[in-house]
């Protein structure tokens, strides 16, 4: 083969980080260049809020409802194709042998009725239980079905609610979260998870030596392991060990600082988020401080989003200097987009992000020829 061969410059044409097939590659009549059938575009992406609905939780609430624009600009100045649903921490009741009330584990639009044998729905509903770019005031929307409440159980399973969430039937008549979409998780809690087998809550046990109520720790063999319940994203998510199609972010308690912040005469069982942080860690989310400023939280978690749906897996490994990216056949700024070597991918940055049904391209030399 001759040494101009190996020197041809191949135009390559990018897979969408998280589509789960449906796209092919054609190679061109020259063999010198592959065109993927149709354009790579932005994935959509598929929000699950678990709200904590305890009784030291309605500031916490008020603040997520209050900055929930901060959250939400971005999506719509790029026309971003997403849908939102709230759940709740003791949704796992909608689950055997916790109770086995699906009505628990559904999709809320509202604050849940927790007096319903007077016969009268006191809540407050929007009448839209997952939100997308199509609804009508969807700030009022958001708000409404993210204030839960404060009547909640004070067994906060946020890991249980979560599954609970996505394999309840009457949540999935919709697809959630669709086939090919990213699926981000967000919980909002000031708790630790402690989701385990059994129906009784053991985030409080007796001390044998004292007989006294005590905090249980989160090294209870009982407790269900993270990843566990990072088996259960995958498994919802198609994904595999090198390309992970979702992500966990989580707003809690990170740190005694916060904790004795928060702590008040009504209030003395908050607890760090260690197992929370341990299965965001593990998906490249972020962990926001629930003392911290909700205006920047809500931005910081809506630009991580974006970054992470707008990521396209290259299909060769390049020669990095002689990457340029194309959006609807225009080059992009050098500032515009990162390249990752580990991943083989190439991300746009916040700023950038293309609008919803931009054409992406990517074009290189590969550093082989196989």
């Amino acid at each position: 083969m001759s040494k101009n061969l190996y020197k041809l410059v191949w135009s390559v044409t990018v897979l969408v980080a998280t589509a789960c097939g449906g796209k092919t590659f054609n190679v061109a009549d020259d063999g010198s260049s592959f065109q993927q059938s149709n354009g790579a575009k932005s994935v959509p992406v598929d929000i699950l809020w678990v709200i904590d609905n305890s009784g030291s939780m309605e500031t916490s609430q008020g603040l997520l409802a209050a900055n929930f624009p901060s959250f939400i600009d971005k999506f719509v100045q790029t026309n971003f194709d997403f849908r939102m649903a709230v759940v709740t921490t003791d949704a796992y009741k909608g689950m055997a042998p916790y109770g086995s009330d699906l009505t628990m584990a559904k999709f809320r639009d509202g604050e849940r009725d927790y007096y319903p044998t007077d016969g009268i729905d006191d809540a407050t509903h929007s009448g839209y239980f997952v939100i997308d770019r199509n609804t009508p005031n969807i700030t009022n929307v958001f708000q409404t079905n993210v204030l839960q409440g404060i009547y909640g159980g004070g067994d906060e399973r946020g890991f249980q609610s979560m599954e609970a969430a996505l394999l309840n039937l009457e949540n999935r008549a919709t697809p959630f979260p669709r086939p090919g979409a990213f699926l981000v998780v967000i919980f909002l809690t000031d708790e630790e998870d402690f989701s385990w087998d059994g129906a009784a809550g053991i985030q409080l046990v007796t001390d044998p030596a004292t007989g006294q109520t005590v905090n249980n720790t989160i090294t209870d063999p009982r407790l269900h392991p993270v990843s566990r319940y990072i088996d259960i994203l995958n498994t919802a998510t198609n994904s595999t060990t090198t390309q992970k199609n979702y992500m966990v972010n989580t707003i809690a308690i990170f740190d005694n600082a916060c904790k004795q912040q928060l702590t008040t005469s009504t209030f003395t069982g908050r607890r760090t988020a260690d197992r929370y942080a341990e299965l965001t860690d593990a998906t490249n989310g972020l962990k926001s401080s629930l003392c911290g400023n909700f205006d920047t939280i809500m931005s910081n978690i809506s630009d991580s989003i974006l970054e992470f749906s707008s990521k396209f897996y290259l299909n060769r490994t390049p020669v990095v200097e002689t990457i340029r990216v194309y959006v609807d056949g225009v080059e992009a700024v050098a500032a515009a987009w990162v390249y990752d070597a580990g991943e083989n991918s190439v991300t746009f940055n916040i700023g950038y992000i293309p609008a919803q049904g931009a054409d992406i391209r990517v074009s290189f030399t590969p550093s082989t020829l196989k």
